[in-house]
């Protein structure tokens, strides 16, 4: 039952997440791929694995997942979905480094990783993000 719920809110952030995507800027030449192309790709490709997690939480009757026991675990569960959302929301309307460093510090935190190690990683990471889809990849994600 938890894989059926799991993967029907996790659809429902992709669909999210590829309807926001069509906002973002269209690419300059049609050689390149706009800065909606990855997201929707990635949306796409869990879509069809959280299709294939219903499948078998259909069939099967055990469970990868339960709901019985981890109280704290659900909080963490429904925080990080609750900012995945608002990411997807606010992403494309403030600067990529500064909305995916508090993105990713924030989900640092919330598993346990010390502030002195979760913010300078959080930082360090969305530049890198950010410079390997503007510089190598022609992807121009809003800076």
């Amino acid at each position: 039952m938890a894989e059926i719920l799991i993967g029907i809110v996790i659809i429902a952030i992709s669909l999210a997440a590829i309807i926001n995507a069509q906002s973002f800027p269209k690419p300059l030449t049609s050689e390149v791929p706009g800065s909606a192309f990855f997201p929707t790709v990635i949306a796409v490709a869990l879509i069809v694995a959280c299709l294939a997690l219903i499948y078998k939480g259909i069939r099967e009757k055990n469970s990868y997942f339960s709901f019985k026991s981890d109280k704290k675990g659900y909080a963490v569960m429904a925080i990080t979905i609750a900012l995945t959302a608002i990411y997807i929301l606010l992403f494309g309307k403030m600067h990529f480094i500064i909305l995916t460093s508090v993105y990713i510090g924030i989900l640092a935190l919330l598993f346990g990783i010390k502030w002195q190690k979760a913010i300078p990683s959080a930082v360090v990471s969305a530049t890198v993000v950010y410079l390997v889809f503007n510089r190598l990849l022609n992807v121009l994600l809003n800076g």
